[in-house]
């Protein structure tokens, strides 16, 4: 959001215009909220906070394009 200003600025608006000063989210408004919803998809996209796939290891050794490889 930092490097792009405008985005963050039409999620701001967004959310002021569904939610209103008192109100809170809720997971029903979700449906309401698209653009704050594609821009946490993308962030999630983007910045994975969850490893999804396994710690990367040679099994073996190993010579790949010139470079030794160990186990």
């Amino acid at each position: 959001m930092v490097l792009h200003p405008d985005v963050q600025t039409r999620v701001q608006e967004q959310i002021d215009s569904v939610l209103g000063p008192d109100e809170k989210p809720t997971y029903a408004l979700k449906t309401k909220l698209p653009l704050v919803e594609a821009v946490l998809l993308e962030c999630q996209r983007m910045y994975n906070v969850i490893p999804l796939s396994g710690a990367h290891r040679a099994t073996e050794n190993t010579k790949l394009g010139g470079y030794n490889i160990p186990k």
